[in-house]
């Protein structure tokens, strides 16, 4: 899968784009939080209103969408410095590659906030995802065969000693982080200001 992300990104920056979009193909829907509940919208929406947003901030490296299986555990509409997974608005401007033998998403975005990037979770628009490995082929037949799974976790764990831990979980194999993500302190800087914005004040503008 990290070849396939790579050569996306280095086809979009051939092409001169400021961003470019990476999306799984196992999402059913794209959903947003409108008076409470999570209803269909058209994806383009969706991307749209996340791409405007993005685009008037210097530093964000990637945003994405919250899985909704756990959209509801987010206080925040936007959530700062977090993994972003599945549906996600890359920047270009950088050189940095997703790695194979890994758990690819999880990866990229640590070295996106290892760099200095910050990264958006959008927690009021979310996707609807098939479960894993409930799909045939991509992903199941070639990264998750046999012991793909832990291979992949350990290999995080490789990348990045003392940042993740290996557990069991519902008889599979998954990665749990340990608390690392909120000491990325860097924030969002708007296109045109000179100092970062506060938290509250970004958590409390609507996109």
């Amino acid at each position: 899968i990290a070849y396939v992300r790579n050569f996306i990104k280095k086809l979009s920056q051939s092409n001169k784009d400021a961003y470019h979009w990476q999306i799984d193909d196992n999402i059913r829907h794209i959903k947003e939080q409108i008076d409470g509940k999570y209803v269909s919208i058209n994806p383009s929406v969706g991307f749209d209103k996340i791409q405007t947003h993005v685009e008037q901030f210097t530093n964000i490296g990637a945003a994405g969408m919250a899985h909704l299986a756990f959209a509801f555990s987010h206080e925040d509409d936007i959530e700062i410095n977090k993994q972003v997974y599945s549906s996600v608005l890359f920047k270009n401007d950088n050189d940095l590659e997703w790695r194979s033998g890994c758990v690819e998403d999880t990866d990229y975005s640590v070295q996106l906030l290892m760099e200095g990037y910050c990264t958006l979770l959008f927690t009021r628009i979310g996707i609807d995802k098939v479960h894993s490995l409930s799909m045939s082929g991509g992903n199941t037949d070639s990264e998750y065969a046999g012991e793909g799974r832990l291979i992949r976790a350990k290999g995080l764990q490789s990348n990045w000693p003392g940042m993740f831990n290996i557990v069991h979980r519902f008889g599979k194999i998954s990665i749990r982080p340990k608390p690392f993500w909120k000491k990325f302190k860097q924030r969002p800087l708007k296109i045109g200001q000179k100092e970062r914005i506060k938290e509250g004040l970004f958590f409390n503008e609507r996109y």
